[in-house]
Order: C-alpha cells, then structure tokens, then sequence
C-alpha cells in the first residue's frame, strides 16, 4: 500500500538527515513488492533479491539527495524495473559467451585439444568476479547462513527444504506432515529475518 503524501515527504527528510529509523520504515513498506516485482521480470528470487538490495544501499548511499524525488515509490519501481532489465541483457551476454564457449570447446574436442580448463572459466560466472567482490559475496553468503541457522529448528528445515532443496510447499507440507497454511508461515518467518538481515548489511555498506 503506498504512503500518504505528507508521510512520504516526511520519511525522505528524515532519511536525508541520516535517520535510519526512517529508512527502515521505507524499507519495510517496498522490500517485499520490490522483490516481487523483480522476480516476475527475471525469474529469479536471488536475483531479484540482490537487485532490490543494491538499490536500496544505493539509495542510502546517496540519501543527500532523497528530496531530489518526486515520488519514492515510483523511483524505487522504475529503479527495479531498470536494473532488472539491465541484468536480463546481462545474462544473455553471459549465456551467449557460455554458448560460443562450448561450441568451441566441441570443435576443438574433435582437433584432440584439451580445453578443459577453457570451458571451465567460460561457464564460471565468479571468475570476473574481483579478490573483493570474492570476499563480499563470501562474508553476505556467511552471514546469511548464520541467519538461517539461527532460526527456529522446524523454521529452518522447511526454508531450506523449499529454497535450498526447491521442493513446494505442497510437497514439504506432505513431508513433514504439516498443514500448507504452516508451511507457509514458517517460510515468512524465515523472509522476515533474513530481510532484517540483509538491511544492516544494507546500511552497513551503504556508510562506508
């Protein structure tokens, strides 16, 4: 549900001053449509994730110019829609790469030419990734971990059942012998704490 103008207008003041009481009340409002609206365009649920992260720690990042904005929510939409659309064009270019790749390493099979390690670094999408991307992807997937392990033991077993093991909610329900309705509200918890999560990381990266 969108705010009420007065109270968006608010909000970009106090986030502008650096009041993080404030952002995340905006975050908590957007955070989940926002997922939900780059999901249904890239079809991923980490990939949309990780946009609408990189959008907020960008906008907090330069929460100076909040006031700039016409409209929050219709920023923030935009902003998915652009980034989802800019990381569509990127996985193609990547599968495309992976694709030439392959056919390459086909065509020199047939020549006897090993290129077993060729293929490998065309087919790695870490391997452009820099020594410090490396370390923040591997310190966000640690603290991530911690959060899933911290829940509740019925709560962690159905969020990595369905995310981890991608089963439904139909199938874990059967598995464990709980109701959907259960199911279901074990993995909004399990949502919950990790978009609690991700928002330190977010203002924790967005202040340095």
């Amino acid at each position: 549900m969108a705010m009420a103008k007065e109270r968006e207008i608010q909000l970009m003041t106090l986030i502008a001053n650096g009041d993080e009481r404030a952002f995340r009340e905006l975050y908590d409002l957007y955070y989940t449509p926002l997922t939900v609206y780059a999901n249904r365009i890239v079809g991923d649920l980490d990939i949309a994730l990780d946009i609408v992260q990189n959008i907020f720690v960008g906008l907090y990042s330069e929460r100076e110019r909040m006031l700039q904005i016409s409209s929050i929510r219709s920023y923030l939409y935009q902003s998915v829609h652009n980034h989802s659309l800019n990381e569509i064009k990127h996985q193609k270019i990547v599968q495309k790469h992976q694709q030439e790749t392959l056919k390459n390493a086909s065509s020199q099979k047939a020549n006897n030419v090993n290129i077993t390690e060729d293929v490998h670094e065309g087919t790695n999408t870490l391997d452009d990734a820099t020594p410090e991307e490396l370390i923040e992807y591997a310190e966000l997937q640690s603290k991530i971990e911690q959060a899933i392990s911290s829940l509740p033991s019925q709560c962690q077993l159905v969020f990595r059942m369905s995310r981890m093991e991608e089963k439904t909610n139909d199938e874990i329900a059967a598995e464990l012998n709980l109701s959907k309705r259960t199911v279901e509200t074990q993995i909004s918890k399990a949502l919950k704490r990790l978009r609690d999560v991700l928002l330190s990381i977010i203002i924790a990266i967005a202040m340095l």
